[in-house]
């Protein structure tokens, strides 16, 4: 069917349809939609609402788990407050904003050894430290019954830094409180700088006792690094106490540690008729190990230092130095650093250290000798050879007990270890 035929029919059509038609349409009353049929519904608009619905409530409730897991995290996982308990050795213990230990480390060897065995994940601090202190008397540790032990805190807020020291301080005198021992607890807040933390890995200790050093380094400026990270705590408050130094400056106590001004006296000590030998100079009077060494390589020109050592009844260092196929003997007053005695001879090709440069050399040798034993003084430390080996023989002396040590000349392996009790 064309076009023309579609609108003829259409004109009919109109054309035979009842007049009043459209004015019956006109007069009919409109009745209103009560529901929308299925060409007027809006699935459209529908669809996307429920769609919708569930994804807001699906990104709701991932913020909420993301909030709360950094929350968690927060509080449980980040480190909050740093404790540093120096004995010997040092430990140091990282609390959480909950005040449970998550994290427990050694500043030496003795340290590690020390903390090895301790169960500390989400503990309170007191019971880590009893841990702490159980294994340091196990291992004979704390066997002298004078013992003077530092406690340090570093926290943003120095009031519950003050708060963890006073806390600590009660649990050790409450561990103690049934044992024979004469305690001193120094306590101090701390602060963290790159220049300590750097101080404090290089030599192997706590950043609160190189915060302790330092600041003895502030109230007396005559004292001299090399010569304090090497001394133990006990030894540091007498060389304190003897050169009248204001320690409540820089450190808080409740204990009376002016005693420890006065050396221990046995009970059953008798006057004494026949004179007795000089005591040996304070650490303060004598010239360090490290002084001596540069002395007498100044004197010679050069060299290696093959044998050092302190010979207390003469109070003189006897040196060996080899250079330039030469070996040195030297003898010096350790109070004044004056060479008293220098001898020389050539020495035999089979007898010559110096110029290898496979061995870790003398300072190396004591660095480990004194982080093996958790600091102390040098008696003697020579390069010797036995059974086709070179090795550092050293003697130390740390709070009044003796350690000799072996060392691997070229590998820096301890090979023995000796306590003398």
């Amino acid at each position: 069917m064309n076009n023309k035929e579609i609108q003829q029919r259409l004109q009919r059509a109109v054309n035979e349809a009842p007049i009043d038609l459209f004015k019956t349409i006109q007069d009919t009353p409109i009745e209103k939609m009560q529901k929308h049929d299925s060409v007027t519904e809006q699935k459209k608009s529908s669809i996307h609402r429920r769609f919708l619905r569930p994804l807001s409530l699906g990104v709701s409730f991932m913020l909420m788990l993301v909030m709360g897991l950094t929350g968690w995290y927060y509080y449980s996982f980040s480190p909050d407050s740093y404790l540093y308990f120096d004995v010997n050795p040092g430990i140091e213990i990282v609390t959480n904003r909950q005040d449970q230990v998550i994290d427990v480390s050694g500043s030496n060897d003795l340290g590690k050894e020390i903390i090895a065995s301790i169960d500390y994940r989400k503990k309170e601090i007191g019971q880590v430290q009893e841990q702490i202190l159980d294994n340091m008397l196990e291992k004979g540790i704390l066997k002298d019954t004078r013992q003077v032990m530092l406690v340090s805190a570093f926290n943003k807020d120095q009031e519950k830094s003050k708060e963890i020291l006073r806390n600590f301080d009660n649990t050790i005198h409450q561990y103690f409180d049934d044992k024979e021992f004469t305690l001193v607890v120094l306590r101090q807040v701390i602060d963290k700088n790159s220049t300590l933390v750097e101080f404090s890995e290089n030599y192997n200790m706590t950043m609160g006792k190189i915060t302790f050093i330092r600041n003895l380094m502030i109230l007396n400026p005559d004292f001299l690094l090399e010569d304090l990270v090497h001394l133990s705590l006990k030894e540091l408050l007498m060389l304190s106490l003897q050169t009248d130094l204001r320690l409540d400056r820089i450190v808080e106590s409740d204990d009376n540690y002016e005693e420890f001004r006065l050396p221990d006296i046995p009970e059953s000590s008798e006057p004494e008729t026949e004179p007795q030998n000089q005591p040996k100079p304070g650490l303060s009077e004598r010239v360090s190990m490290h002084e001596a060494k540069e002395i007498a390589l100044n004197r010679v020109g050069g060299g290696m230092v093959i044998e050092l050592e302190y010979d207390a009844d003469d109070q003189e260092y006897e040196i060996t130095i080899q250079f330039n196929g030469y070996e040195y003997e030297i003898e010096m007053d350790a109070l004044t650093g004056d060479i008293t005695e220098i001898d020389s001879d050539e020495l035999d090709d089979d007898d010559r250290f110096y110029g290898d440069p496979g061995l870790i050399g003398l300072n190396q040798a004591r660095e480990i000798a004194l982080n093996r034993v958790g600091g102390g003084i040098i008696e003697k430390i020579e390069l010797d050879e036995e059974d086709d080996r070179f090795i550092y023989e050293v003697e130390l002396d740390f709070d009044g007990v003796e350690y000799e040590l072996e060392i691997d000349a070229y590998t820096g392996e301890i090979l023995s270890f000796e306590k003398d009790d």
